[in-house]
């Protein structure tokens, strides 16, 4: 493990817990002021027993958000759950990520109540150069909940989360990272540790006989992709035919109402185009 560069100072990083609830906000600012658990135990960052401490549930985001591979690119993540340990205050968050370009898969363990950020580092990461704006937010490509097909489907957490006009950006950013969905292909190892912790963990789900299984829910979105690109071509034919006959039907009884023909067609089209437009933003979703 290795010492984070530069981070926002203790102060400013207990003035980032003003909108969180009062009660929280107290065991959080009376939590342990430090770099490392005083009963940790195993690897930093990947043990449950020696989670990285922050300052609350937006203090994971902006760690999160700094973090750099051994290939230099950012992270997409998720919240698995939470896990109760022994001896630690409270529960253990932890998370799923991957590198932008698809290549390190890794699972970090959390603890949020400290005043503080850690400045140390879970081995194999670097942190992105402090900035003293753009380090304090918390925009990034990831969520504290837990999404099944991961790292697909965080489009409208992110959306959500962001808000405003910044919001659609950095979800269709996120779109264009994770659209090679073959560069997305979590290693066997990764799977089986993600199998083996899900049980234990609070908020995630996971009955008898249905461990979580990349490979398959991959196969499953692909699936589901191509049915779902069939049926709206299905509907937009039928649109088609609809207006063709509309078009038809209006010649033949009213030959010579070239201006309602015209405005007829005019409203046909726009519907058409409502429709084609509404399928693709279904289809984003």
């Amino acid at each position: 493990m290795s010492r984070t560069p530069q981070d926002a100072s203790r102060e400013e990083q207990i003035k980032e817990l003003e909108e969180v609830p009062e009660a929280i906000r107290v065991q959080i600012i009376s939590g342990e002021d430090c770099d490392q658990l005083a009963t940790a135990c195993g690897e930093f960052g990947r043990a449950h027993t020696n989670p990285i401490p922050v300052n609350g549930a937006w203090g994971e985001f902006r760690y999160l958000n700094r973090l750099r591979c051994s290939c230099g690119a950012g992270l997409i993540f998720h919240r698995l759950g939470s896990l109760p340990v022994d001896g630690i205050f409270g529960n253990i968050d932890v998370f799923e990520t991957v590198c932008l370009q698809g290549k390190h898969w890794d699972i970090l363990c959390f603890h949020i109540y400290h005043p503080r950020r850690t400045s140390i580092l879970p081995a194999g990461y670097s942190f992105s150069d402090f900035h003293p704006v753009f380090s304090k937010t918390t925009w990034a490509y990831g969520t504290n909940r837990r999404v099944s097909t991961f790292p697909w489907g965080l489009s409208p957490l992110i959306e959500m989360h962001i808000g405003g006009t910044l919001g659609p950006k950095f979800s269709r950013k996120y779109e264009g990272f994770v659209r090679d969905r073959a560069r997305f292909r979590a290693p066997g190892s990764h799977i089986d540790r993600v199998n083996q912790v899900a049980s234990s963990l609070r908020g995630y789900v996971t009955e008898p006989g249905t461990e979580l299984n990349h490979a398959s829910e991959i196969k499953q979105n692909f699936v589901s992709g191509k049915d779902s690109a069939k049926l709206t071509s299905q509907k937009q034919a039928l649109v088609r035919a609809v207006i063709h006959g509309a078009i038809l039907a209006i010649s033949f009884f009213n030959p010579f109402g070239i201006l309602i023909k015209l405005s007829i067609l005019i409203v046909l089209l726009l519907l058409f185009g409502m429709v084609a437009s509404s399928e693709r933003f279904k289809g984003k979703l």
